[in-house]
């Protein structure tokens, strides 16, 4: 197998082909100008990190179109009580306001009102502000892990999910990884301290140390606005 990298320099249609020992195999690409392609130009990440009740545009280049349908599996758009509107094409581009009062991830998905299969997408995750955050819920990705050695060290991820009193994720919260009851043989956290992500989830790395742990373990904790779990 022969692997090669394809990259276009101008708009139009080309032809690879490829010989080898007296087969001949040929591939066609057409490309196009990306100024005319139907897409989300803003936000530009394929996933935005926002808060709950915060307004962001979504962007859509549209040349040659009239009309584009923006639709969300989650909050409103304009400030209307609709998942799903319609807006008309003015200098080649159509936009929307989204908002969502509810924490979770929303599918973004825009596409030519009169022909659904010219689309595109994102994904907007929501999350409640960090001053509502009230709960810590904290897991590892396994229960039992061996000491470690000069050579070898293991660890496991600890996640903590933050919710506030709805039960809705909380982004951008500080979470503080704490060991309560160490061995003395080098176990460690890292960070310490972490921020929790879009889906309200803190990420942190234990890593074991040299020395085997009582019956009862090495007790871990993750600490907010002094709720523990």
């Amino acid at each position: 197998e022969f692997r090669v990298t394809v990259a276009g320099i101008g708009v139009g249609d080309v032809i690879v082909q490829a010989d080898s020992l007296g087969a001949t195999a040929t591939q066609a690409y057409s490309i196009d100008d990306p100024n005319k392609v139907f897409q989300i130009i803003d936000p530009a990440d394929d996933v935005v990190a926002i808060k709950t009740n915060e307004n962001i545009t979504i962007k859509v280049r549209a040349p040659g179109i009239e009309k584009v349908t923006f639709a969300a599996t989650l909050g409103l758009w304009d400030g209307n009580d609709k998942k799903v509107i319609e807006k008309s094409v003015s200098d080649e581009t159509a936009s929307a306001v989204f908002k969502s009062g509810d924490a979770g991830t929303a599918t973004i998905q825009v596409y030519k009102s009169d022909d659904p299969g010219i689309v595109d997408s994102i994904q907007i995750a929501t999350s409640a502000p960090s001053s509502e955050a009230r709960v810590i819920d904290l897991q590892a990705s396994q229960n039992v892990l061996a000491p470690s050695t000069e050579n070898v060290k293991n660890s496991v991820t600890l996640r903590a999910k933050v919710k506030n009193a709805k039960n809705q994720v909380v982004g951008d919260a500080p979470v503080l990884f704490r060991i309560l009851n160490p061995t003395g043989g080098g176990e460690s956290i890292s960070p310490a301290i972490a921020y929790t992500d879009g889906k309200g989830v803190a990420t942190s790395t234990f890593t074991s140390g040299s020395l085997v742990a009582g019956a009862d373990g090495v007790t871990v904790s993750a600490e907010l606005l002094n709720v523990e779990a």
